[in-house]
């Protein structure tokens, strides 16, 4: 995992300051937290029920020091006001199958006092400009058909849908999700750069 970048500050629509750096070991609990919290709210309704509430702090810790130690995946991480609010965690792709060039967006996830304060938008903004500085073609993301409010967002950043679906299993029930794409050809480092400062 990639650790030799300096954080930025950003500023959302609201005025809150933020600071988006690289996350460390140091900040499995938080992310473990996050997690479960996002997830409970994010996939309320979508998700059965017994499979948001199995989900654990003790199990996710030791998922979290596992996948930070990943060689060539990005975790970032939000912080406002010294507190921890949100991440994400991009990379190559987990298909043989994807076309070479291109990244995969594993995860955005906020606290859910945090979401739709424009933190998802600044943090989009620096996944943007390190793929563009790391040379990648395009970027594409999985989303569940049901997810409505994430399908927003990402059509808002410039995804497409690429007409793939596949179904995923959560425990006995089985949900289709899509593949959005994301052309990164069409905008340069500097671009992102300039979009992930302080406004």
């Amino acid at each position: 995992m990639t650790h030799n970048k300096p954080p930025i500050a950003c500023q959302s629509p609201t005025a809150q300051l933020c600071e988006i750096r690289n996350a460390t070991l140091l900040d499995v609990n938080e992310l473990a937290r996050i997690n479960v919290e996002s997830w409970k709210f994010a996939y309320k309704n979508i998700l059965p029920e017994s499979y948001l509430d199995s989900l654990s702090l003790q199990e996710l810790k030791p998922r979290w020091e596992r996948g930070l130690q990943v060689a060539h995946r990005n975790c970032l991480v939000v912080i406002v006001g010294g507190r921890m609010v949100g991440y994400t965690i991009f990379g190559p792709p987990r298909s043989k199958d994807s076309e070479n060039g291109s990244a995969e967006l594993f995860a955005i996830y906020f606290s859910p006092e945090f979401v739709a304060q424009g933190f998802g938008t600044r943090l989009m903004n620096k996944v943007k400009f390190r793929l563009a500085e790391l040379k990648y073609q395009t970027c594409l993301v999985w989303i569940l058909e049901r997810n409505e409010r994430a399908i927003e967002f990402y059509l808002r950043q410039g995804f497409c849908f690429s007409g793939n679906r596949e179904p995923e299993i959560f425990n006995d029930c089985t949900l289709q999700k899509r593949c959005y794409v994301l052309n990164i050809q069409n905008f340069s480092a500097e671009q992102y750069s300039m979009t992930s400062t302080c406004s």
